[in-house]
């Protein structure tokens, strides 16, 4: 059902949190940034960048209250912006996450909400059904 299907997604990430493929890819980066020219460097990452249809970024945010200049702070969001069509930034603070979406316009000449709503409809399957 709907919380296997949750379990999986989370083996899966966890599986890659362990590969050393972004590892290698970050080394390929700052080795390519450190050898090719400036010009060649940037349209190596735009051509690389032209195959990615979808960006999902996790982050963990801290798992207890902050406090800025002695006020609570009550909510966290991030934006990884990207040269991809569509973008799902989550970032967990203090028991609760966010859900943060960018969308190229010509890509989804409809806007994002349907995916919002698809997101809410999911979650809410997976622990309220």
């Amino acid at each position: 059902g709907d919380a296997a299907r949750l379990l999986e997604c989370k083996r899966r990430a966890d599986e890659m949190k362990l590969s050393p493929e972004a590892a290698v890819v970050f080394a390929m980066n700052r080795a390519g940034l450190a050898l090719l020219p400036p010009k060649a460097y940037a349209q190596t990452t735009f051509d690389l960048m032209d195959k990615v249809t979808l960006l999902v970024s996790n982050v963990a945010g801290p798992g207890a209250e902050l406090r800025l200049l002695g006020a609570p702070v009550v909510d966290l969001a991030f934006y990884a912006t990207s040269m991809v069509g569509l973008c799902l930034d989550i970032i967990t603070y203090n028991g609760s996450f966010r859900l943060s979406v960018l969308g190229d316009p010509e890509v989804l000449p409809h806007g994002v909400e349907h995916i919002l709503h698809a997101f809410d409809d999911e979650l809410y399957a997976a622990f309220y059904a």
